[in-house]
């Protein structure tokens, strides 16, 4: 009996995926979601706080401790609008500016905490500060994230710290 001939022959070409057809995904894309959820809810919010109060006519009292409430906001935006803006930056050095710009934030969000705690002692704004220990564990979760991930090295190149 003679061997059958192969009807099908299977492809020469390699199927290998190159490094600019690689996309964000899994916990990366996560990380970018919720910056990218951050700064929309912020837009959202005051976007309506301010008519709001123009409609019900708030106390100056009022538009202090909403302004109050912009500031301590403000660190988290600003640093979320700086890490998308170089989260799709495919270079080795992203992962170096990303975990900068997360460890400036959550500094600067305790700068931002102390200052609002002082005004809110001194009877300048009616409501306490929220705590700090959100952006620690923020700082402490994405900053050892991008130095371990497989994922951050197999899309930049390499992992912060020069970690490889």
């Amino acid at each position: 009996m003679e061997p059958k001939e192969n009807i099908y022959k299977s492809p020469k070409a390699a199927l290998v995926e190159e490094k600019g057809e690689e996309k964000i995904g899994g916990w990366l894309r996560f990380f970018q979601i919720i910056n990218i959820l951050g700064v929309v809810i912020f837009v959202v919010i005051f976007a309506l706080a301010i008519p709001t109060m123009l409609i019900i006519g708030g106390s100056p009292g009022d538009w202090i401790d909403m302004g109050a409430v912009l500031v301590e906001s403000l660190p988290a935006v600003i640093f979320s609008i700086l890490i998308l803006k170089r989260l799709g930056l495919r270079s080795e050095g992203t992962p170096n500016v990303i975990t900068k710009y997360i460890a400036l934030g959550a500094l600067s969000s305790v700068v931002v905490a102390a200052g609002l705690y002082f005004a809110y002692n001194g009877g300048h704004i009616s409501e306490k500060p929220s705590s700090v220990l959100g952006s620690f564990v923020y700082y402490l979760i994405w900053t050892s994230y991008f130095k371990r991930s497989k994922r951050v090295h197999s899309f930049y190149g390499a992992n912060s710290g020069n970690e490889t």
